[in-house]
């Protein structure tokens, strides 16, 4: 616990970026997506809020995929700590990109306003104008509540991605809410 406050420490106060590989990613046009570097890609935003081990890996079609990290010593039916990229593929171009973004930007919300507590919904604009969405959300009731908050964008010219972290039977802590603004922050910053 205390090497993960550290990290959140180091990231707030002073600065450092989240994410190293960010404006290594979104300097290639065209990356290749492959599983296991997506991977290292999330697992160091996963590794902000404590949850290193990839738990779970799906792409169902070549549009779409997700991705699950949870803290070393629990499981994906008993977790208390949970970090989840759901990834989405991009035309290579602005221009074709910007309907697939918006629309599923709008399915989000929607989604999200149906079956959550939205308490607090922020939408920005990204350098090529593509919309970053940051949402704290609540989910159920009892000991399976879960507190979550999530940030939708672009991460390369090819892929977004709705990254959420939740936890389960407590609320979120303003630390980890910062993070997550951060990340909101590092999406809309030109890379270079």
């Amino acid at each position: 616990m205390f090497i993960h406050r550290l990290k959140i420490l180091l990231v707030l106060c002073c600065g450092l970026t989240l994410m190293p590989w960010v404006p290594i990613f979104a300097a290639q046009e065209d990356p290749t997506l492959n599983p296991k570097q997506l991977q290292i890609y999330f697992s160091s935003f996963s590794t902000l809020f404590g949850c290193p081990k990839n738990s779970y890996a799906k792409f169902t079609d070549i549009n779409i995929g997700e991705m699950q990290f949870l803290p070393k010593n629990q499981n994906g039916t008993t977790w208390t700590q949970l970090f989840t990229a759901t990834i989405q593929t991009l035309p290579n171009s602005t221009t074709l990109s910007l309907p697939a973004i918006n629309g599923y930007a709008a399915n989000l919300l929607n989604n999200y306003a149906k079956h959550a507590k939205i308490i607090r919904e922020e939408t920005f604009k990204a350098p090529d104008g593509t919309p970053v969405i940051y949402m704290e959300y609540k989910i159920r009731t009892g000991f399976f509540r879960e507190h979550g908050v999530g940030v939708y964008g672009r991460h390369t010219q090819t892929m977004a991605a709705f990254t959420r972290y939740e936890v389960r039977g407590r609320e979120l802590r303003d630390d980890e809410r910062a993070v997550m603004q951060q990340i909101a922050r590092t999406l809309t910053t030109p890379a270079g």
